[in-house]
């Protein structure tokens, strides 16, 4: 019989280290942390990897590494200033405050890759055509500021992609009630000239009617518009071809109204639509305050025909409520998505795809609460190609299903006067004014929730935050809502977040958040 130790015994730490740490990098963070406990040779190496430390990390924190280039930043400086980060907003420890003065007044305003834009309008004219872009100041750079006088044309509203260079102009000429022609205009910001990746300079519809209000969206290659007429109308684009890809109007069944015989082939909305938001550059949400209130989970084709419906993937339903009890508002926060590399100039960059949903939801006229639920739960309904789509009718999951474990349901009467109060995994409150005597009269309190938390991780290599001026803790146990004559039963949910809370002279209207500041915007009449 041959000796044993002619054949050693095959094993994966027989490979060279270099190989081993390279298998182990193409593998998720919370798989690299199983590995790490499989046995005391594989909890050395993963420890002992810089690398492998450094991706842990960043996939903790919903982050994606920036470029490497000729001087850029060492994976051992990425890491420090990544647990740098993750310190400093657990204790609202900022490195430095810069005002920022913006002349006029704000007609409408936008938030997206640290880029801060807003119109003024000029005299009674119903739009805007001035135009003032601020690059906000980094740790690493002071920023900058362009104005521009005259657009060329009257803007109703906007939406901007700094990382492609993209604004898209809502002019809405409405001088024939009847016939009310909309178009968007598609430039560069740099230049505000004709955006060359777009087959055509601008978009154009027609409404049978004045659009009381509107807002628009830019996701990648898509550009989708949700506006008011006699209902809510919901009009999608493909930017760069030119192509309107959906075209879904309110369910005329409602309020007596009937659409021209043109309209009658064009799909229908859910029953009582409120509020639309992206989930993806091919799927989106719609919030539907009918009964005890729905979200519809859709997707499209971005080369597809309007007139074919966007496909229903499923329907999350609300608590059920005690009647005469119904939902009088439901809308739908997060953070703007950018389609062009963001990571440029930085050593990393927040994830994508990675996300926390805000949706405020109002019983009546006073009931007022707060529901976030993360895009991984909600973009798990879709299918990874459309050949894996199920067959039949799509299902309605009931909220015992997916509200209790899922979502955290927070009762809480705030009122936001400025959007963009979602980025990533967290949420910024407006300033909260002081609820003790022992405050000062002047002070509030700054409030940020954190949905990115691993409350079970037992070696965080960020220290304990150690803050006089803040405070920082993780929420395991489950918020409960007593109210009998609201809902049938108790709404208990268990998402598990961090609050970090500070006390000050904050003398703002509101806060806005995005992947590295807190704005403050403060309101003087001149």
């Amino acid at each position: 019989m041959k000796s044993s130790t002619m054949h050693p015994k095959a094993s994966i730490l027989n490979i060279p280290l270099e190989l081993l740490i390279e298998i182990l990098k193409c593998l998720d963070y919370r798989t690299v942390l199983n590995c790490s406990q499989v046995c005391k040779e594989f909890h050395q190496i993963i420890k002992d990897s810089l690398e492998l430390q450094y991706k842990i990390e960043l996939e903790a924190d919903g982050m994606i590494d920036g470029p490497r280039t000729v001087g850029s930043w060492s994976t051992s400086e990425r890491l420090q200033l990544l647990l740098d980060r993750r310190a400093r907003w657990r204790t609202l420890d900022w490195t430095r405050i810069v005002t920022l003065p913006l002349v006029g007044f704000c007609h409408a305003y936008e938030l997206v890759g640290g880029v801060f834009a807003k119109t003024m309008g000029v005299g009674d004219n119903v739009g805007a055509r001035h135009l003032t872009v601020a690059s906000l100041p980094t740790r690493y750079d002071d920023g900058d500021m362009r104005i521009l006088e005259d657009l060329g044309v009257t803007s109703r509203d906007f939406a901007i992609d700094p990382s492609q260079d993209l604004i898209t102009l809502v002019d809405i000429d409405d001088s024939i009630p009847v016939n009310v022609r909309v178009t968007l205009h598609l430039r560069t910001i740099s230049t505000n000239t004709a955006h060359k990746q777009a087959s055509k300079p601008a978009l154009e519809c027609r409404a049978p009617g004045r659009i009381t209000s509107c807002f628009i969206q830019i996701v990648d290659d898509i550009v989708g518009m949700f506006f008011w007429l006699q209902g809510p109308t919901l009009m999608i684009w493909n930017w760069r071809t030119g192509r309107l890809v959906v075209h879904c109007v309110a369910d005329y069944n409602e309020g007596g109204q009937h659409p021209r015989p043109h309209e009658r082939a064009l799909p229908q909305l859910p029953q009582e639509t409120w509020d639309f938001a992206f989930l993806s550059s091919r799927a989106f949400l719609l919030n539907s305050i009918h009964g005890r209130g729905f979200v519809h989970l859709f997707s499209f084709d971005g080369n597809g025909d309007p007139e074919i419906p966007p496909t229903l993937h499923a329907t999350l339903t609300m608590p059920a409520l005690e009647p005469p009890n119904t939902v009088h508002h439901f809308a739908t926060h997060s953070a703007p998505f950018l389609g062009g590399d963001s990571s440029m100039g930085k050593p990393f960059t927040t994830d994508e795809s990675s996300r926390i949903y805000m949706m405020t939801i109002t019983y009546g006229q006073r009931a007022r609460f707060h529901l976030f639920v993360k895009s991984e739960f909600l973009m798990s309904f879709f299918p990874s190609k459309p050949s894996d789509a199920k067959k039949g009718r799509p299902p309605m999951i009931d909220w015992k299903d997916w509200g209790p474990t899922k979502t955290r349901f927070i009762e809480n009467d705030i009122h936001y006067q400025w959007l963009r109060y979602v980025h990533g995994h967290r949420a910024v409150m407006p300033p909260i004014p002081r609820p003790m005597s022992s405050w000062p009269i002047s002070h509030h309190r700054l409030c940020v929730f954190d949905f990115k938390v691993h409350p079970t991780r037992l070696h965080d290599p960020c220290k304990a935050p150690s803050s006089k001026r803040a405070r920082y803790h993780i929420v395991t146990i489950p918020t409960l809502i007593e109210r009998k004559e609201l809902f049938k039963e108790r709404v208990e949910t268990r998402l598990p977040y961090s609050v970090s809370s500070l006390e000050d002279k904050f003398n703002y209207s509101g806060f806005m958040i995005d992947e590295e500041r807190l704005i403050g915007m403060k309101e003087r009449e001149t």
